[in-house]
């Protein structure tokens, strides 16, 4: 997709002025979105959500893993 948008053909092209490469979460980090699940839960939330802020939000009120899924 990286290629389509901001390749040669693209009407973008050569528009681009910064580039962010953006990381998910390692599990700490991960771990802190979810204060109020227990620590085997929000494991099994990291290895499902693969540490992305935004998946890893859906599940940061939920209480019960078996209720998440």
């Amino acid at each position: 997709m990286e290629k389509q948008v901001l390749g040669y053909q693209s009407p973008l092209y050569g528009r681009r002025t910064m580039q962010l490469k953006i990381e998910p979460f390692n599990f700490h980090e991960a771990q802190e979105m979810l204060p109020s699940i227990d620590k085997k839960s929000a494991f099994a939330l990291y290895a499902i959500s693969g540490g992305i802020p935004q998946y890893l939000s859906y599940f940061s009120k939920a209480k019960a893993l078996k209720r998440l899924l």
